[in-house]
């Protein structure tokens, strides 16, 4: 489940939640228009994720933690 309105922009940092508990964190890559799926790549490299509507993972816009920030 998306808790967002409208499609959440390429490039947002978002959390996973289940049942109120972070399961995951990471950057959207890509959504699909009508908000049904989004591929995400997680943080620390954990690779990228499909989630679905169907799926019982809330995703939340989120600030990126400053330490997860890429270094210049």
């Amino acid at each position: 489940m998306i808790d967002e309105s409208e499609p959440i922009p390429e490039g947002s940092h978002i959390r996973l939640l289940k049942d109120g508990r972070q399961m995951g964190s990471g950057v959207i890559d890509v959504c699909m228009p009508d908000g049904s799926a989004c591929w995400i790549w997680l943080d620390d490299g954990a690779g990228r994720r499909l989630v679905h509507e169907s799926d019982a993972v809330q995703i939340v816009v989120s600030q990126p933690v400053p330490e997860k920030l890429p270094r210049p």
